[in-house]
């Protein structure tokens, strides 16, 4: 079941690349803007169809309609809606000096100062979303 929720994830993460733009504000920070798309319905429809076939019919009957909301927010509503994904680098200072880095999305924020290992942590999350950041980042 992991590996069909993560090959799905991965699909709408391509899905969302496909779908994105890059730009920088006027701080530094960038941009990641995510248009809604179609194909998602279609990735989620395949991960439900795929869960059932391995759960069975009886299992699925009874695990899928408790666990369907978490599956949609695992795959980010599928397309349904514009996403935006900000990420922000401040420099080092006294009271954080190796810097800090900033992810915001609409559900989240998250703030650390271990700026490199948060970069890896983004790229193994968002995968495909990633390569979009610019290298100079």
């Amino acid at each position: 079941m992991q590996s069909a929720i993560g090959a799905a994830r991965h699909d709408i993460l391509e899905l969302e690349a496909q779908n994105a733009s890059v730009t920088t504000d006027n701080q530094g920070g960038v941009v990641i803007s995510i248009k809604k798309f179609s194909g998602g319905d279609g990735v989620y429809d395949g991960l439900v169809s795929q869960l059932s076939s391995t759960l069975g019919r009886d299992r699925s009957e009874s695990l899928l309609p408790m666990v369907e909301d978490s599956l949609r927010m695992a795959l980010d509503q599928a397309g349904h809606s514009d996403q935006t994904i900000t990420l922000t680098r401040n420099p080092p200072s006294a009271t954080s000096p190796q810097g800090e880095f900033t992810m915001r999305t609409a559900s989240a924020v998250m703030t650390t100062t271990t700026v490199d290992a948060n970069m890896a942590y983004f790229a193994q999350v968002f995968g495909p979303l990633a390569k979009l950041v610019p290298a100079n980042f």
